[in-house]
């Protein structure tokens, strides 16, 4: 991919890089974003944009409202997020409530291998940091 992705590129060519009921695609409404949603991942949903030079991926956590002691969380979340390949944490609000969410960037021109394995990563992760969370 010499000229960088597209939604409407970047849709077709996943269509047939996951595996069978691995993924469902979706365009979302205004065809600026394209949601990826893993059902072996508890339906979790991941949104992927193009902008510029980068994909973005990111995927909603929980309402931050909702975490017991949020700054605790917070520094922690700073401390190990390097342990989680491809993601980082953040905040972002959705409909006025701050979220927690995870998210990764690649570039624009990244091969279909790099945005399938970022995906699969960033879904696992999310996985694994709600499975965490839930424990401890």
């Amino acid at each position: 991919m010499t000229q960088g992705w597209t939604i409407t590129t970047l849709k077709t060519a996943l269509e047939g890089a996951f595996e069978e009921d691995e993924a469902t695609l979706l365009t979302l409404e205004g065809g600026d974003a394209l949601q990826v949603r893993f059902p072996d991942h508890g339906e979790l949903e991941v949104t992927v944009t193009v902008a510029g030079e980068q994909l973005l991926a990111s995927t909603l956590l929980w309402p931050r409202a909702s975490q017991a002691a949020p700054a605790n969380f917070e520094e922690h979340a700073l401390r190990i997020h390097k342990f989680l390949p491809l993601s980082t944490f953040g905040i972002t609000t959705v409909d006025g409530e701050d979220w927690y969410e995870l998210f990764g960037a690649l570039s624009a021109n990244a091969t279909l291998e790099d945005v399938v394995m970022e995906l699969q990563l960033l879904a696992q992760n999310a996985v694994d940091v709600a499975e965490a969370n839930a424990a401890a």
